[in-house]
Parts: structure tokens; sequence; C-alpha cells
């Protein structure tokens, strides 16, 4: 809320000049678009866009919230990887949860994207 010149009426808008940059209903969109056909499972892409968006609101938080931010970033940096570097194990959340288990990647790399989904997730 900020005093306009003119008439001193208080406003959101000039508080918000970041939120601008946080666009919710691209966020309903990604995460709509990333539930499979089935309903039953997420594409690892969209899903992946749509958290990018979302960490967006913590760079209009402020400092308070960076450490946040640096961890939500470094789990997108994880799974972007991941999905680039293999992306039939990685083309939804549970190919790569079901890929993960069955290498024991789950035990052995501690940047798995498994557990940084499930972080998202707080499954």
């Amino acid at each position: 809320v900020v005093s306009t010149q003119s008439t001193g009426v208080l406003t959101t808008a000039a508080f918000l000049p970041s939120v601008a940059m946080l666009d919710l209903d691209l966020v309903q969109v990604q995460f709509t678009q990333s539930i499979t056909e089935d309903g039953a499972d997420a594409y690892l892409e969209t899903y992946i866009l749509a958290y990018e968006e979302i960490s967006k609101i913590f760079l209009v938080l402020g400092s308070v919230f960076k450490f946040v931010s640096t961890d939500v970033d470094k789990k997108i940096n994880i799974l972007r990887s991941k999905l680039v570097q293999d992306p039939e194990n990685y083309k939804t959340v549970q190919t790569m949860m079901r890929h993960e288990t069955s290498c024991n990647i789950t035990e052995s790399d501690s940047n798995n994207g498994s557990r940084t989904s499930s972080d998202f997730t707080g499954r």
C-alpha cells in the first residue's frame, strides 16, 4: 500500500511491481498441462515450468526468503538436468521414480530427481 501524490489515497499497486513477474494463470495452466491423460502422473517438463513460475514469488518476498528461493532453484536445476540428460526415463514423475528406484539412484545419488520432486510435493 502506497500513497498516491495527488490524492493521498493508499493503493497496493505500487507495492507490488515485482508481482507482475509472477503469472498465476500461467502456473495454473502449466500444472493442468502437466497432468497426464489418465490423471495419474505429471509430465516433468511442465511440472518444472510451473515451479519455475511459482518460485518467482520468493523474489518478491525479499531477502528473508532467499534461502527458500535458492533451495527451490537448486531442485529445479536438478530436475531439469535429469530431464535433459535422459528424457525417456524422466518424461513423467512416475517414470523418473521407477527408473531411479530400479537403478538404485535413490540410494546412491543425493541429487536424485525423486528426492527433489518429493520435496516439492511433500510426499
